[in-house]
């Protein structure tokens, strides 16, 4: 579950049109695939689905450990690669 506090200062997480695709070798495994989505603090999101559909990828994503393969992340309108 994330939840934004009253101490986070980001507003606003907005997803647009990302993509995360891991490469091993000639094989491509696309994990998340075109997503927008905006999150806005003081709200209570759940991330649900089965074992290897990308949650925890997608976390990863957005918090920036990983980068997306396509598609922008802006925090309250700041582009992440600039964060």
């Amino acid at each position: 579950m994330i939840k934004f506090t009253k101490a986070c200062s980001i507003s606003r997480i907005l997803l647009s049109d990302v993509s995360k695709t891991f490469v091993e070798g000639d094989n491509q495994l696309l994990v998340i695939e075109n997503l927008s989505y905006t999150f806005m603090k003081g709200r209570t999101y759940a991330l649900m689905g089965a074992s290897g559909t990308g949650k925890s990828t997608l976390l990863h994503v957005i918090a920036g450990f990983e980068q997306p393969t396509t598609g922008i992340i802006l925090y309250d309108d700041a582009n992440q690669a600039l964060v």
